[in-house]
């Protein structure tokens, strides 16, 4: 992966090998802020506002005031992006409360909020993935009950992640006490059941209403492909005619084996086949 040139860090931009944020920044010792991958196709970012309008919702959450208005942001990404030399790309941007001495409780007065912005090599799915799927694990939900905010407290994210890698499989998706499935450790899941109805977990608390999840759905509607927004169980998996992830980077990755078994046939059905177009002609639309 090529390493990006320069990077956004505090109303400065320098070099990315230089990059660095005070060393009792909350984001570091307290995971105290929150975040948002944004992707970068011919020059455009992807649903900015939408990204926006969900980093706003983590930042109220947390209670941390943005350190400038989404409108400058989105020029120092461009300028970010210019200054790299690059169209397409991943771009990172974290917010954290800011630089304060260590204390659990929130700083009073409130510091400046620390915000960091890189852009990477774009990551999109490949063509391989997209016509034999992925593998997926299931794995316990580990994580806080405040799901809806995208924060940087990843700790039980990475550990379900490096499961899956460790038992061969590209993600996890993760189960509650009940065997209901919330989503994956870094994406939103769903199936097709036999009259080919999409089921997903509905957007509350459990999960972060992802914006690739988000324009899935709209897609489906709009293209009158039945959804049902209700959390499916680890039973309901083995009875599914499909099955697949979204997520920012995967877009729309099909699904065709689950804790070492089969989906339906193990082939990438129909129906996500055609949201897979239909999500393209929209980025396509849109860039």
């Amino acid at each position: 992966m090529r390493i990006p040139k320069i990077s956004y860090v505090n109303g400065r931009y320098v070099p990315y090998t230089q990059a660095s944020i005070g060393i009792e920044d909350r984001g570091n010792v307290f995971s105290d802020g929150a975040y948002e991958g944004i992707a970068l196709i011919n020059g455009k970012l992807l649903d900015l506002n939408e990204h926006f309008e969900r980093l706003q919702y983590s930042l109220n959450i947390l209670s941390i005031k943005s350190p400038m208005k989404f409108p400058v942001m989105k020029i120092i990404i461009n300028e970010l992006a210019r200054r790299n030399k690059v169209t397409d790309g991943f771009v990172y941007l974290q917010i954290s409360r800011g630089n304060a001495m260590r204390n659990h409780q929130f700083p009073n007065p409130a510091p400046n909020a620390s915000l960091i912005i890189t852009i990477h090599d774009p990551r999109k799915p490949s063509a391989k993935l997209l016509e034999n799927g992925i593998n997926v694990v299931t794995h316990p939900d580990l994580r806080m009950k405040r799901r809806d905010a995208k924060t940087i407290s990843l700790l039980p994210n990475i550990q379900a992640k490096q499961y899956a890698i460790e038992n061969e499989a590209t993600e996890s998706w993760l189960f509650e006490e009940n065997g209901k499935i919330t989503e994956g450790s870094a994406s939103n899941a769903f199936i097709i059941d036999d009259i080919d109805t999409i089921i997903t977990h509905p957007e509350n608390q459990s999960i972060l209403g992802g914006i690739t999840r988000m324009k899935i759905l709209q897609l489906a509607r709009k293209n009158s492909i039945n959804v049902r927004e209700e959390a499916f169980s680890t039973e309901d998996i083995k009875s599914a005619k499909e099955a697949f992830a979204s997520s920012t980077t995967m877009r729309i990755m099909p699904v065709t084996k689950i804790d070492g078994e089969p989906v339906n046939d193990g082939k990438v059905g129909k129906i996500t086949k055609q949201l897979i177009a239909l999500y393209d002609n929209y980025i396509r639309e849109q860039t």
